[in-house]
């Protein structure tokens, strides 16, 4: 075997006992290079099938979904809310056979709706079982308060023969609403919460991704031309094929790297743009969550399950619940002008007529086609529709995201396999010249 000639000078020199000690330190100097080249092939296949499984989460599916899943949390709190309103109102209207069949009829579709889109937003988790907790969190705890319901339902049903059972009943009724308001109605706000934070999450989970995976393979380039440098000098400026080979391969990569990911800034920004909107968005469900707490005040208060609380306080709660004191909220003027309405219709047919000892006529204008009642679903309409315009811009949005690359973890693994085969190659040939 030829001893390599940059090698023959120093061996004449020391003789046969030290020329052994150059070849040696040369040699682990090879295995080191081999050892280093080995790691980063590894990490740069690891990063890429996670660079991969980043861009997808950051993609066009994910940004759907979560606007679908953040949409579905809305309508899941609002079913909820209006199914406790419609179930303390038949309470109050156990003199109306028309009122309370029509609040029967809302209670059910209020459950149905509730129902249907825990059922929709179980289909989008994509298998993920963070997602799906919240939804089944839900899923078990809508039984507890439908059962307190249906138990008070029926208690009630004996108010004229048997009026301490109506009271029971009533307290009951008491049970479930508290149980939606401090159980039911959170998890469902913690749904749309969740969706939003997951979505910033997913983007800077890519932005990472992408910036470790460009990282590795300059480094990987970089440590590709430091070996070849050192044995250029050692070989008589020869070049190696295995490691130029692998050089190109390499480079290849970085190459179809950009190429794969070219669409990546334009997806963060429309998926930053699908943030914000959600964000904008929260302003608006937020008032519609606090008019729902109004709404559903105005009948525990007639149905006497807010006793403890003055009148002016409970008009208070009211006023802050319904918006009625900050017209500075983020909210157009037709939405404003509704909230003006609705307050003062409130003051006139149930605060002064409470007051006044009124009783029955406030009950008649909270009920369905009451005049309370009628200015509270004018403006619901109006800000319900403003929610459906925000949800189908954030879905607009979110369809303009690219759709992520295909194989670009599985790629970047067979492209370093076979950099990492021709650089093994090319080293093992110099090695031999050292044994």
């Amino acid at each position: 075997m030829s001893t390599p000639a940059s090698d023959v000078g120093e061996a004449t020199r020391l003789g046969p006992a030290r020329n052994r000690r150059p070849r040696a330190t040369t040699r682990n100097r090879l295995a080191a290079w081999a050892a280093l080249l080995l790691v980063l092939f590894v990490a740069t296949s690891g990063t890429g099938l996670l660079a991969d499984r980043a861009v997808r989460a950051a993609g066009q599916e994910m940004a759907t979904s979560a606007a679908q899943m953040s949409d579905n949390a809305q309508a899941i709190y609002r079913s909820l809310s209006g199914a406790d309103t419609a179930a303390t109102g038949r309470f109050l209207a156990m003199a109306s056979p028309r009122q309370r069949d029509e609040l029967d009829r809302r209670y059910g579709e209020a459950l149905s709706v509730a129902r249907q889109r825990l059922a929709d937003s179980s289909a989008l988790t994509g298998g993920d079982p963070e997602r799906a907790a919240g939804l089944a969190r839900i899923s078990r705890q809508l039984p507890v308060y439908t059962g307190l319901v249906d138990h008070a339902q029926d208690l009630t049903r004996y108010a004229r023969t048997d009026p301490k059972r109506a009271l029971l009943g009533a307290a009951y009724l008491r049970e479930a609403t508290a149980y939606l308001r401090g159980t039911l109605l959170p998890a469902a706000l913690d749904l749309w919460k969740e969706e939003i934070a997951r979505l910033g999450e997913a983007r800077n989970g890519a932005r990472v991704a992408i910036g470790s995976l460009t990282a590795l393979l300059v480094l990987t380039l970089g440590a590709l031309w430091g070996i070849q440098r050192y044995l250029w000098r050692r070989t008589r400026r020869v070049f190696n094929r295995g490691l130029a080979l692998a050089t190109l391969v390499m480079l290849g990569t970085l190459g179809w790297l950009v190429w794969s990911l070219s669409a990546s800034p334009y997806a963060d920004v429309r998926l930053g743009a699908v943030g914000e909107r959600l964000r904008a968005q929260q302003d608006l469900v937020g008032v519609e969550r606090a008019a729902l707490e109004a709404r559903a005040d105005d009948y525990l208060r007639l149905g006497g399950d807010s006793t403890a609380v003055g009148s002016n306080e409970l008009r208070s709660r009211f006023r802050g619940n319904a918006g009625c004191d900050h017209p500075e909220r983020p909210l157009s003027g037709a939405l404003t002008r509704r909230i003006t309405i609705w307050c003062a219709t409130y003051d006139q047919e149930i605060h002064e007529k409470e007051r006044g000892g009124r009783h029955e006529e406030a009950v008649v204008a909270a009920l369905p086609d009451g005049k309370v009642a009628v200015a509270y679903e004018q403006f619901d309409a109006d800000l319900t529709r403003a929610i459906e315009n925000g949800k189908a811009a954030i879905l607009d949005l979110a369809e303009d995201i690219p759709v992520a690359p295909e194989g670009l973890g599985s790629g970047t693994v067979l492209l370093c396999l076979a950099a990492a085969l021709c650089a093994g190659r090319g080293i093992w040939i110099r090695i031999k010249d050292y044994l």
